[in-house]
């Protein structure tokens, strides 16, 4: 049986890829640095899917917190197929307002987090071989007013995947990249009905989108219908970055 890790999967999009992975049948490693108490209703849902799911509490901020994950994970499971970097803070702010806490707030998070839980289980995934997903933004690319701190960091994931991919495929692993739009989540609840009905407007689709259209895609990209797809990023936005 195969088995993910998702860091940040106490709610919103890294829960709903949890579960996804856990309805497909693999073991699940759930992750958050606080909500300890989600992190463990989560980790209880899969395990109601017919599956083993553990919840490790780690803080991925720090190179110690990775390696307890990838650890633990290892310990546990033996062999890991597929980590969803998914762990990550957000920031609307102008950049003449940000402060130092701010930058090393959202770039740690954002940045520093993947990279530090990249390098622990690619140790093992060179051997093994697996594939890693990470979860950038469409902000990356466009409609990033006030987001410029959030921006560089999820561009920086983008960076991060593409040198990954061309790194680690001849080890045979896989490393691709999720951009999601606007998704409906507690992070994006802040926003008025109003907000989210232009955000809505603004999108080709017409709607806005919800945390199962990135589950959907994480589990295609782990899958072998993608054993092709090494260092894309696919924009899961509703058209809005076209």
């Amino acid at each position: 049986m195969n088995t993910v890790v998702v860091t940040g999967s106490a709610r919103g999009i890294g829960k709903a890829i949890a579960l996804r992975f856990a309805k497909a049948g693999y073991n699940v490693v759930i992750n958050s640095r606080t909500t300890e108490d989600l992190g463990k209703e989560t980790a209880q849902m899969c395990q109601d899917l017919g599956v083993r799911a553990i919840y490790v509490k780690a803080d991925l901020a720090t190179e110690e917190g990775a390696k307890l994950l990838c650890d633990t994970a290892y310990n546990t499971f033996g062999k890991i197929d597929c980590l969803v970097n998914n762990a990550g803070v957000a920031l609307s702010k102008l950049l003449i307002d940000c402060s130092k806490s701010d930058f090393d707030n959202v770039l740690i998070n954002n940045l520093a987090c993947p990279i530090f839980t990249s390098k622990q289980f690619l140790k093992h995934m060179t051997a093994d071989g697996g594939c890693i997903i990470n979860i950038s933004s469409m902000l990356a690319k466009s409609n990033a007013s006030m987001e410029a701190l959030y921006a560089a960091s999820k561009a920086g994931v983008i960076g991060l995947t593409q040198a990954l991919a061309c790194e680690y495929g001849p080890s045979g692993v896989r490393v691709n990249c999720i951009a999601p739009g606007f998704i409906e989540t507690d992070m994006t609840s802040c926003f008025s009905n109003k907000d989210k009905l232009n955000f809505a407007n603004d999108t080709p689709l017409g709607r806005l989108g919800q945390v199962d259209d990135i589950a959907g895609v994480a589990l295609f990209l782990a899958s072998n219908d993608a054993a092709f797809v090494n260092g894309a990023t696919l924009f899961v936005d509703g058209g809005v970055t076209l």
